[in-house]
C-alpha cells in the first residue's frame, strides 16, 4: 500500500526490494558469466552499464545507490577473471520514467506513452535483457533479437 502522499509504505518497499533482489541476483550471475569469459568469450565486456527500467522510482534509486559505481570484477575470483588486472566499473543508469503507464488510475496521455516507449526502446538497444516478471522486457529483446534472461536462465 501507499501512504497519504503516494509514497510507498516501508512494508511495500521491502516487498518490492525482495522481488527486485531476485532479478538482481540473476543480473550479477549473468554479469559474472561474461566477466569470466564463459559466455561470449570473444566479446569485450570491460565496460558494464546497467539500464534499469522499473515503475518504482524508489527501487530505481535503491538499485543505482546499491549497485552503481562498483567494480564488477571484485566478485570474480582472480584466477577466473577475463580482465585479470583491471577494474571493471559498473554504471547503473535510468530514465526519467515514473512508471505512470502501469497506474490504472492515471488517464492515458502522450507523455505517459512516451516514457514507456523510451524505456522499452532503450532496453532493446542493450547487449542483453534481463527480465523479472512481465512481458515488457520480452518484447524489447525480441525487437532487436537480444539475448533474454530471466534471473540467471537464458531464453534462446
Amino acid at each position: 500500500g501507499h501512504g497519504r502522499n503516494g509514497t510507498p509504505k516501508n512494508d511495500t518497499i521491502s516487498n518490492y526490494r525482495g522481488k527486485a533482489q531476485q532479478a538482481l541476483r540473476g543480473a550479477l550471475l549473468v554479469e559474472k558469466s561474461y566477466l569470466t569469459g564463459r559466455t561470449d568469450p570473444g566479446r569485450n565486456f570491460s565496460n558494464i552499464v546497467w539500464l534499469v527500467s522499473t515503475d518504482s522510482p524508489h527501487i530505481k534509486g535503491w538499485i543505482v545507490r546499491s549497485y552503481g559505481d562498483k567494480d564488477a570484477n571484485a566478485d570474480v575470483p582472480r584466477e577466473k577473471r577475463k580482465y585479470a588486472s583491471s577494474v571493471v566499473r559498473r554504471r547503473v543508469i535510468t530514465t526519467g520514467s515514473k512508471g505512470r503507464h502501469t497506474k490504472t488510475k492515471d488517464d492515458p496521455s502522450t507523455e505517459v506513452f512516451a516514457e514507456a516507449f523510451i524505456d522499452w526502446f532503450l532496453l532493446g538497444e542493450t547487449d542483453l535483457v534481463l527480465k523479472h516478471e512481465y512481458s515488457f522486457a520480452d518484447t524489447a529483446a525480441l525487437r532487436t533479437a537480444r539475448p533474454l534472461y530471466k534471473r540467471d536462465r537464458f531464453f534462446p
